[in-house]
């Protein structure tokens, strides 16, 4: 449940006056962030859920580091032009994901097996909408989604 929550958590927002960033540009340098974090988290959550719930909160508490700098990296980009809208989108979704890993992250400490379950169902679905969104934008390596295969 968390390593779903884990590694849909990919997302972040163009910034103030840089230039846009051409598609190939664009794509190639989200591509790369998402990479890096993905064989990060890999290391991070090697160990499976096994629906222990102090487990579960072990994985989920050092991947979620690892969500902020991926936001932080992926922030960092500007969009090619006519693209911003869709990435704002992403990076709402992102924020969303990454407020419900924290709920998610305590629900576990709690042994709250009903609000967990909640979380990451609310986690797959907004990953689905992400992982069309990232589609769009041709950001292929940042795509997934535990229903949507690119």
């Amino acid at each position: 449940m968390p390593i779903v929550l884990a590694s849909i958590l990919l997302g972040g927002c163009g910034s103030g006056d840089k230039k846009p960033l051409t598609k190939a540009e664009f794509v190639s340098k989200a591509n790369a962030i998402c990479v890096s974090f993905k064989e990060m988290l890999k290391e991070t959550a090697a160990s499976a859920s096994t629906g222990s719930f102090k487990e579960d909160a072990a994985i989920t508490s050092r991947a979620l580091p690892l969500f902020e700098d991926q936001d932080a990296r992926l922030k960092k980009l500007v969009p090619p032009a006519g693209q911003q809208k869709t990435f704002d989108r992403v990076i709402v979704l992102s924020e969303e994901l990454s407020s419900d890993g924290e709920k998610l992250l305590t629900a576990l400490r709690n042994k709250d097996a009903e609000a967990s379950w909640t979380l990451s169902k609310r986690a797959s679905l907004i990953a689905d909408q992400r992982a069309i969104l990232f589609m769009k934008l041709g950001a292929m390596k940042c795509v997934y989604s535990p229903t949507l295969k690119p």
